[in-house]
C-alpha cells in the first residue's frame, strides 16, 4: 500500500490551486537552477517561484531557439559570456509539469536536465513545488522524446546503455537510471563483476525505456523496456544481459511491458536479503550485572561525576589515542559544555540492550556489540526503532517512502553533520531517503565494556570510533 500524502501537503493543496494552463510561459531565468541551491538529492529544497522570480527582473528578453524558450545569461565581471538557459514545458492534467532544461555554460558544453514538479497558484504567484531534478547524458541515458497523452498523462522515452538497462530494471520506485544510486544494488544482485566491458560499451545505446509520470506521487513509472540490437557489440551486450536476466532473451529485439516488468523487478529484488539488526538485551542473564547496570543508570541520570568515576576501573580506557584513567574521566566531566554532551551520550547508550560477550564481560549498546556481516562500520547505521519512516525529504511531515523495522542501512552522506536532525540513507535495494537521526545508531558511536571484578562489576572502557 502506498503511503498517504503528508498532512502538510494536504493543507497546502487547500490553500493554493493547481495551475493546469498549457500555455503558461515563465521566464527561463526563473528556471536557471545554476543560480539557486537545489539539494544534492535532486529534490529542490524550497518552492521555485515561476511568475515572480527575482532573477527575471533584470534578465534579457527570452527568445525561441530550436524549440526551447531561452535567455542569455549576463556576462561575468570579466565580460565573458555566461551562456544560456532554455526550456520546453509539458503540463499534465492535474498540475504536474515537466520542464526539459537545456543549459549552455558559455563554452562548448551543452547539457539537458529533467525538472518535474507541481505548479501551484498562490498569493505570491505561480510556484513549482515538490520539484526534483534529473541530469541527462548527451549519449546513453539521454532523452529521446516527450509527449502528453490525450488523457493528460506525461510520457518520455530515454535511450539506455546495457548497464542502464539493468539499472532501469532494479531502480526503486521506477526512477530513471542512476549509476550512483543503483550500482551498489546491481553488485549485490549479480556480484562484483556485474558491469564488464560488454555492458558498458557498444557503438549505440540499444535500450529504450518509456516512462509515465505518476501525477499523484510525481514519480516516473517504467511502462516498457525495449532492446534494439544494431551491431555485434550490441549482440554481445544482449547476451551479457540475458545471462543475468533471462526474461530479456529474444532474437535481436527484446521487449518487456507493464506486468512483465513488475514481475521481473520483483523477482530480482526478491533475491536481496533485507539486512536487519533486531534489538538484543542479555542483561537479565546475570543478576549481579543487572543490578550494576541499574546503579549506573541512576548515576548517569543524576549527573554524579564522582559516582561514575567510582564505577570505573582505575585504568578505564577512554579513547584509542592513549587517554584513560580516573583523572582523564574527571576532566571529561569537569567542563560543563562538553560534559553535558557526554552525559547525554551515556544516557542514550543505556537506553539500549547489553550483549554478553563472555561470562565475565558485557558490552553495550547492542548495535556496537554484534557483528553486522559484510558491512563497513564507517558507513553502516542501525535503525533502533520499529515503524520508523524512511522520508522522501528531510522534514518530519514529508511523505514516507516505507516503514523501517530495525533495518541496517548505509549512510549516504559520509560528511553530513553529526547533529543534523535527519540523515540521508540508502536501503539495500537502492532506495534513498531520510531518517531521523534519533532513530539511527552507528556501531562506532559511544560504547561501553563492563567486566566482573571480585564481588562486583566495573567499567573497563568508554570509547567511540574504531
Amino acid at each position: 500500500m502506498r503511503p498517504l500524502p503528508s498532512l502538510a501537503a494536504f493543507a497546502l493543496s487547500m490553500l493554493v490551486q493547481p495551475l493546469w494552463a498549457a500555455d503558461f510561459s515563465p521566464h527561463p531565468a526563473c528556471l536557471d537552477l545554476d543560480l539557486r541551491q537545489p539539494s544534492h538529492h535532486g529534490l529542490l529544497s524550497a518552492p521555485l517561484p515561476l511568475s515572480r522570480c527575482d532573477t527575471a527582473a533584470e534578465a534579457a528578453a527570452p527568445y525561441e531557439h530550436f524549440g526551447f524558450t531561452s535567455y542569455d545569461r549576463p556576462p561575468d565581471a570579466a565580460g565573458m559570456r555566461g551562456g544560456s538557459v532554455g526550456y520546453q514545458r509539458i503540463a499534465g492534467a492535474h498540475g504536474e509539469v515537466l520542464y526539459v532544461l537545456r543549459v549552455e555554460g558559455g563554452g562548448n558544453g551543452v547539457f539537458d536536465e529533467l525538472l518535474i514538479g507541481r505548479e501551484l497558484q498562490g498569493a505570491a504567484g505561480t510556484s513549482l513545488v515538490d520539484g526534483r531534478l534529473h541530469g541527462l547524458s548527451s549519449e546513453c541515458g539521454g532523452l529521446v522524446d516527450t509527449w502528453r497523452e490525450p488523457g493528460g498523462r506525461i510520457h518520455m522515452v530515454m535511450n539506455l546503455s546495457p548497464a542502464e538497462v539493468l539499472q532501469a530494471l532494479v531502480a526503486p520506485r521506477a526512477q530513471p537510471p542512476s549509476a550512483m544510486r543503483d550500482e551498489p544494488t546491481l553488485r549485490a544482485l549479480f556480484g562484483p563483476d556485474v558491469l564488464p566491458g560488454e555492458l558498458l560499451s557498444g557503438s549505440s545505446c540499444p535500450g529504450f525505456a518509456e516512462y509515465e509520470l505518476d501525477a499523484a506521487l510525481l514519480e516516473w513509472r517504467l511502462n516498457s523496456l525495449r532492446l534494439d540490437i544494431a551491431d555485434e557489440a550490441d549482440e554481445d551486450a544482449l547476451q551479457a544481459l540475458t545471462e543475468r536476466v533471462p526474461a530479456l532473451d529474444a532474437d535481436g529485439v527484446a521487449m518487456l511491458l507493464g506486468e512483465e516488468l513488475a514481475a521481473v523487478r520483483a523477482a530480482l529484488l526478491g533475491k536481496l536479503p533485507r539486512p536487519q539488526q533486531h534489538p538484543r538485551d542479555d542483561t537479565a542473564l546475570d543478576a549481579g550485572f543487572s543490578a550494576f547496570r541499574a546503579r549506573l543508570a541512576d548515576v548517569v541520570r543524576a549527573r554524579d561525576a564522582a559516582a561514575l568515576i567510582g564505577l570505573a576501573q582505575p585504568d578505564v580506557m577512554l579513547g584509542f589515542g592513549g587517554s584513560g584513567g580516573h583523572a582523564d574521566l574527571r576532566e571529561y566531566l569537569r567542563e560543563p559544555a562538553s560534559a553535558d554532551d557526554y552525559w547525554r551520550s551515556l544516557e542514550d547508550l543505556l537506553q539500549l540492550g547489553s550483549v554478553r560477550m563472555a561470562i565475565d564481560v558485557f558490552c553495550l549498546p547492542y548495535p556496537s556489540c554484534v557483528e553486522i556481516a559484510a558491512r563497513d562500520p564507517y558507513s553502516v547505521l542501525v535503525v533502533i526503532r520499529s515503524d520508523t519512516p524512511l522520508l522522501e525529504r528531510p522534514l518530519i511531515n514529508a511523505r514516507a517512502l516505507r516503514l523501517l523495522d530495525f533495518d541496517v542501512v548505509q549512510r549516504f552522506d559520509p560528511f553530513a553533520q553529526a547533529d543534523a536532525r535527519f540523515l540521508r540513507v540508502r536501503m539495500s535495494d537502492g532506495e534513498i531517503g531520510y531518517v531521523e537521526n534519533a532513530a539511527l545508531r552507528s556501531p562506532l558511536d559511544l560504547r561501553m565494556e563492563i567486566v566482573r571484578v571480585p564481588d562486583d562489576w566495573r567499567i573497563r572502557s568508554i570509547v567511540a570510533g574504531d
